[in-house]
């Protein structure tokens, strides 16, 4: 669970007692003595913890600051601004982190995640709102083909997605799908731009009844974070 709250470029960041260890471990300024003196109180009330952790090695060790930043927020409100428009009656398919940063701007919808990692299924369960069912499954292995719309927010490449063809039967129907993947092995702004290109070519063809929106772009998820690529598709009968 998170314990520490800092504020980040205006953002509230929650570390957990893992992930403070790690930057008091990391920190430089601290003596051997003092760096153990405030490990020693990390299990204990967050404010018998007298420190200041660097911003920095806070982007680059809490994991909330990969889904909580500037880049990521303004995708994020890209696709909360197109699933809004779509019928609440019908469910949303949606990957998610254990904060809900985007279950928590959709409280009106009904939303299915998945997840297929143990811990972030705990840490879920933990947390779940009212709106949310969750299965611990692979999301490519879903067999429900009612989804208004899909949120397909992977922290891989798309070739690391096994079975991503598998989906299409059930996404056939969906008004809007949002993919976001990782370009790790595209360092250079145009090498992302490229790999922009090449996701929207191999999903256009791989999701035939929908077309390629405007909104699609490259971020990266601050300082430490890999290049990613967003593509929205939206259903072709929509389009017209």
């Amino acid at each position: 669970m998170s314990k520490f709250v800092y504020k980040i470029d205006g953002i509230e960041i929650k570390i957990s007692e893992d992930e403070m260890r790690t930057i008091i471990d990391n920190d430089d300024s601290l003596t051997g003595n003092r760096r153990g003196a405030y490990k020693a109180h990390i299990t204990r009330d967050a404010k018998v913890l007298n420190y200041n952790p660097p911003k920095e090695l806070v982007k680059k060790y809490a994991k909330e600051c990969k889904y909580n930043n500037d880049a990521k927020n303004k995708v994020r409100n890209k696709i909360v601004q197109a699933f809004n428009m779509c019928d609440d009656t019908r469910k949303i398919l949606t990957l998610e982190s254990p904060q809900y940063l985007f279950t928590d701007l959709m409280k009106n919808k009904k939303i299915v995640i998945y997840e297929n990692n143990l811990q972030e299924f705990k840490k879920l369960l933990e947390g779940r709102r009212k709106n949310v069912s969750i299965i611990f499954d692979d999301i490519t292995n879903i067999k429900y083909d009612r989804f208004e719309c899909a949120n397909l927010d992977f922290c891989i490449t798309i070739d690391q997605v096994t079975n991503l063809s598998q989906m299409v039967k059930y996404l056939w129907n969906t008004s809007y799908i949002a993919f976001t993947f990782s370009c790790r092995s595209h360092k250079k702004a145009t090498d992302a731009d490229r790999c922009l290109l090449d996701m929207s070519v191999r999903l256009q063809k791989m999701f035939r009844n929908h077309e390629i929106t405007d909104d699609g772009c490259t971020y990266k998820n601050g300082k430490y974070g890999s290049p990613m690529v967003f593509v929205m598709l939206k259903r072709r009968d929509l389009c017209e």
